[in-house]
């Protein structure tokens, strides 16, 4: 990973009206309260995981520099989503989402708090967010696997649709 501060892993995602300019916005507000962004991943459009009734969505992943402890950057990243328009969940585990900036990983640390799991649970499961992983750091380590991203990638059973985009 990347030295320095903490090296912070975050997928962004859209499948709201303008997406692309939905993920641009997302990683201007981080890059004001969150950190520097380091790297960025192509754009991926994937098919929606959980409910195939919804949008199809645009996917992104960076890696953030940032001085904040995992609850600080969960908090920060909550707000951006709240400023940007998402509403609290409405009961149901998958739906519409003018933007979604969830946590994968942060340094090679595993986090267990009541509302936040570092690695994210879901990253093995989710084609649509090991792809962008491995343009980025495909010999990176799960640190609850042990596994490199390529190796978890390899092997996942998600078959749901992922394309990447040329932007």
């Amino acid at each position: 990973m990347i030295k320095g501060n903490n090296s912070c892993v975050l997928q962004l995602g859209s499948n709201m009206n303008d997406r692309q300019g939905l993920l641009k916005e997302a990683r201007a507000k981080i890059q004001i309260t969150v950190g520097k962004i380091l790297a960025k991943s192509s754009l991926y459009e994937s098919e929606p995981w959980g409910n195939s009734q919804l949008n199809w969505f645009l996917n992104q992943v960076i890696i953030v520099n940032s001085p904040q402890s995992p609850i600080e950057l969960l908090r920060l990243c909550k707000k951006i989503e709240q400023t940007m328009g998402r509403s609290a969940k409405r009961g149901v585990d998958y739906e519409d989402r003018v933007i979604d900036i969830d946590i994968l990983f942060y340094n090679n640390e595993v986090v267990s708090e009541p509302n936040l799991k570092v690695p994210h649970e879901k990253i093995p499961q989710r084609r649509f967010v090991l792809e962008p992983l491995v343009e980025l750091i495909p010999q990176f380590v799960h640190p609850v696997f042990n596994l490199s991203l390529t190796h978890l990638l390899d092997s996942c059973e998600d078959r749901l649709a992922v394309k990447r985009l040329g932007c």
